[in-house]
């Protein structure tokens, strides 16, 4: 659990840091450069990440909670809005004159979706871990940036391109599920 728990905090410190530490930041830019920083910013990353997956496949999966069949279809829909979020977070979107924030905003989803369905100590440390890190990343994306400018909304083809790639997203998830998450996803 100890390793599972330090990448999540890993994870978090690494992005948190250029908005609660903006002095680190740039020393560690002064020091290294732009792509110096860049690369200990992703080296931190997937480190993290690789402490999450082997923390997670090492973890106690002890169940603390069950909530019954009738929250999936609650679960499924806040990961079909996860996964548009998600997939469209980059992209010219109308979603994005709607939410500042679409990643976390679909993180904070996927999260909650993943929180109703698993009730296991190491689900429990892992989506709520998340949880907590996408609601602090936006309140610190906002004290540091201040006022949102809303984008401009993007053309009728281009939020159907959206649309077409959260549906190829979503069917890649719900294919491959089984394989890098170990549980196939019921409908």
């Amino acid at each position: 659990m100890f390793l599972l728990v330090a990448g999540i905090v890993l994870w978090a410190f690494t992005h948190l840091v250029p908005g609660m530490l903006p002095d680190l930041k740039k020393l560690v830019i002064k020091k290294l450069g732009v792509i110096g920083y860049k690369g200990v910013f992703s080296l931190s990353i997937l480190v993290a990440i690789l402490m999450i997956v082997f923390g997670w496949k090492s973890s106690d999966t002890a169940h603390l909670f069950y909530l019954g069949p009738e929250v999936h279809k609650v679960s499924l829909l806040l990961m079909i809005i996860s996964v548009y979020l998600l997939s469209v977070a980059n992209f010219p979107s109308k979603i994005k004159t709607l939410i500042r924030h679409p990643m976390l905003v679909g993180l904070i989803l996927w999260s909650s979706a993943h929180l109703l369905m698993n009730g296991d100590i190491r689900s429990l440390v892992l989506f709520a871990g998340f949880f907590l890190w996408s609601i602090a990343e936006i309140i610190v994306i906002n004290r540091r940036d201040n006022k949102w400018i809303k984008p401009e909304p993007p053309t009728f083809m281009r939020e159907l391109a959206n649309i077409v790639i959260a549906i190829g997203v979503l069917m890649a998830l719900v294919h491959s599920h089984i394989y890098f998450a170990g549980m196939p996803v019921h409908s």
